[in-house]
């Protein structure tokens, strides 16, 4: 008769025979070997979570901590939808086994964090933003749960089919930001080798929808939406030029210059009284020299 296996929990040392029941899983390479599964059994993590919530007095917290130590991906939004459940460990990982937190692990918490460092480091060099008040513009438009280089491939996406196409109506905005997020899921799912068909299927659904596949567009569409003046347009709508502070707005003096020697002087050939003949006037003043009198001496 074969002796069934027992798997040992490293915190309690309990033995169990059914894995599956008695350990959570864990995508992390620490517990490979092991089945997928963590070294310490639920009941303990259960435990371990409820003293952390106690010492912090903080549930999110010691969640937090927790999917550090196991090696679980830790999304605000996904936890609070479970937090008031009786096993919140259990309904979360079952959350966030599905949609766009699938396959993640706390390894791209601490990828996430690091780029967001690196981000916020450079962020007045990039676009003289707070950084803060940017992300959480992108946090608005795409959403919650998204590491800041997805935020960061989402909006040059957008940017790119913006600058091409008229993406000014409402519906126009919503299939764009909709075909950017599925490039995203196809990014997603290639670094984790999965099949991307069905994706590629919505994504050609939606630019079906949106009027963007390349069979749709006529020579004289393509030519009028690719212009280069239609391009100007949207950067002056969309990220107009600032006017420049005063000490740049003439660097160079070549406004001056022109004002004075050229429109000046042209008033002053024709004989007309305005503001640039008055600067002409000013101007060669300082380069006049009066012939001196001698009549009082004589």
């Amino acid at each position: 008769m074969a002796v069934k296996p027992e798997f040992k929990c490293a915190c309690c040392g309990g033995a169990f025979s059914n894995q599956k029941d008695s350990f959570y899983i864990s995508k992390i390479d620490l517990f490979k070997s092991n089945s997928g599964r963590t070294t310490v059994c639920r009941e303990c993590i259960n435990f371990t979570f409820n003293e952390y919530t106690k010492k912090y007095e903080d549930k999110l917290y010691a969640f937090y901590h927790i999917c550090a130590k196991f090696g679980w991906y830790f999304n605000e939004e996904s936890f609070k939808l479970i937090e008031n459940d009786k096993n919140i460990i259990s309904a979360y990982l079952q959350k966030s086994n599905t949609g766009k937190n699938k396959g993640r692990t706390f390894d791209d918490n601490m990828r996430e964090e690091h780029e967001s460092s690196k981000l916020k480091e450079t962020a007045a060099e990039d676009e003289g933003e707070d950084f803060d008040e940017r992300r959480q513009k992108m946090i608005q438009r795409w959403g919650e749960g998204y590491g800041d280089n997805e935020y960061r491939f989402l909006e040059e996406e957008y940017n790119q089919w913006a600058a091409v196409y008229n993406c000014g109506e409402k519906n126009m905005q919503t299939l764009t930001e909709e075909i950017c997020l599925t490039k995203l899921i196809i990014r997603r799912k290639r670094q984790l080798k999965e099949s991307v068909k069905d994706d590629q299927k919505t994504l050609q659904d939606l630019m079906t929808s949106s009027n963007l596949k390349p069979m749709q567009e006529t020579g004289a569409n393509a030519g009028e939406q690719s212009t280069f003046g239609n391009f100007i347009k949207h950067i002056e709508n969309e990220r107009p030029i600032p006017e420049p502070s005063d000490e740049f707005r003439d660097a160079d003096g070549i406004l001056k210059y022109i004002r004075v020697w050229f429109f000046g002087h042209l008033s002053k050939i024709f004989g007309k009284q305005n503001e640039y003949s008055a600067e002409y006037e000013r101007e060669i003043g300082q380069y006049t020299v009066e012939v001196p009198s001698f009549e009082d001496d004589l």
